[in-house]
């Protein structure tokens, strides 16, 4: 008899080879506590299940005890955990794992956020919201029912808003990352399909061939205008920080991380040509630049040389504070420029940000080569370029569409009057 088993009173086998057995338990004082409690054996398992019926009643008792073991044999045939893992459990020991499923190339610091990301939202819904669901309950419907919920319950500096469909699309990804584990943990017997939130317009706030022209030219200014030399060598870094982004389509973590060692050259029939290795998202790739961009760099190269009284090591970031620290963000620099510049907003009313010089980079390379290469050099695929920027092609396509088509004959009165087209 275990120790356990000492404090159990009453005790009645009611499938009669000890695999089902309710009791009750004594109180301090020595009376019994009315309350059955059931232990069962659970199939495939070491140990006892042991847990209240919450009922006083030994009829009542029995019959729960009984329905209880016969849910787990049924989990157990169907190849499912016999236990029920709930969300809190099941994310506990995914984001201990999930490290480990990452390439090593990616950055912890990606993959730390990854958690972090799963760890808000989904976990306080799930968990708080839906009293821990049950992990196999966890579908395209309880999910839907968190997009929903996710829309009504986001907040940012303590005011709510509105979170982006691609955010939730995200947010999903690592739902299924989730229960993949899950499945491999055999706590499920199959991965659900999730459906991902629908989206209306995927268009990201890049700036048209003028606006770019106003904020490069404006940078200019706003550097000559720094009254201080600290200040003035954040504005001239943050300028070439966006020739920078703008003219090789890199990720702001991926400039973050770009190193003096990370860049070469390499010889083309057209010239020399700029190349910087990377560490994207999930692996590391060289992406060729625009051939300006050199010069870019040897601006910043000189500056820093000039600074440290010496050439900078191969190992230093190229976008650093003074003490060779990587910038860790140039969000709120860039928003001051953008403010100077006049270029806050696109027309459609979107904010700009330092992603939208990487957006920029896509919608100017459409018009230069095939959408493989681009996304090829912007390490993504073909489906994302379509999908987020597919609308920039417009031109190419009507080039393609009407190259043989009869064009109408401009008559004098068509051309003295006015259209908006």
């Amino acid at each position: 008899m275990s120790s356990a088993e000492k404090w159990e009173r009453n005790q009645t086998d009611i499938s009669g080879d000890g695999r089902v057995v309710i009791y009750q338990r004594p109180r301090r004082d020595g009376t019994i506590n009315p309350t059955w409690h059931m232990r069962l054996l659970l199939p495939n398992q070491s140990g006892y299940f042991r847990a209240s019926t919450r009922s006083s009643n030994n009829a009542d008792a029995s019959r729960i005890a009984l329905n209880k073991f016969d849910e787990f044999q049924v989990r157990a045939l169907s190849g499912s955990s016999v236990r029920q893992i709930r969300f809190s459990q099941a994310y506990d020991e995914w984001k201990k794992a999930y490290p480990n499923t990452q390439s090593r190339s990616r950055p912890l610091e990606y993959i730390h956020t990854a958690i972090g990301v799963l760890g808000k939202y989904p976990y306080t819904y799930f968990v708080e919201a839906c009293d821990d669901l049950p992990i196999e309950s966890l579908d395209d419907k309880s999910v839907g029912d968190f997009y929903i919920w996710r829309r009504q319950n986001s907040f940012r500096n303590g005011k709510p808003f509105i979170p982006a469909d691609d955010t939730l699309r995200k947010e999903m990804n690592l739902i299924g990352s989730l229960l993949n584990y899950a499945h491999q943990r055999k706590y499920i017997k199959d991965v659900p399909s999730l459906s991902p939130p629908s989206v209306d317009d995927n268009r990201r706030p890049a700036f048209t061939a003028d606006e770019w022209k106003k904020l490069y030219t404006a940078a200019r200014s706003w550097v000559k205008q720094a009254k201080h030399p600290s200040v003035e060598r954040d504005r001239f870094y943050l300028q070439h920080y966006i020739l920078v982004l703008c003219n090789s389509g890199i990720r702001v973590g991926e400039a973050r991380e770009l190193r003096w060692g990370n860049i070469s050259t390499i010889k083309t029939s057209s010239g020399n040509q700029t190349v910087l290795s990377v560490i994207g998202k999930t692996k590391e790739r060289d992406v060729v630049s625009n051939p300006n961009t050199r010069r870019y760099l040897q601006r910043i190269y000189d500056w820093r040389k000039a600074e440290l009284g010496r050439v900078p090591d191969a190992a230093e970031y190229v976008f650093c504070h003074a003490n060779g620290d990587a910038v860790g963000s140039y969000k709120k620099s860039f928003a001051s420029l953008l403010e100077f510049a006049g270029l806050t907003f696109n027309s459609r009313g979107q904010k700009h940000t330092p992603y939208s010089l990487r957006h920029t980079y896509a919608t100017f390379k459409f018009d230069e080569v095939s959408v493989y290469f681009v996304a090829k050099n912007m390490g993504t695929s073909v489906g994302m370029i379509e999908r987020f920027y597919g609308q920039t092609r417009t031109r190419e396509q009507a080039e393609a569409l009407v190259k043989n088509a009869p064009r109408p004959t401009e008559t004098k009165d068509s051309q003295s009057k006015s259209y908006p087209f």
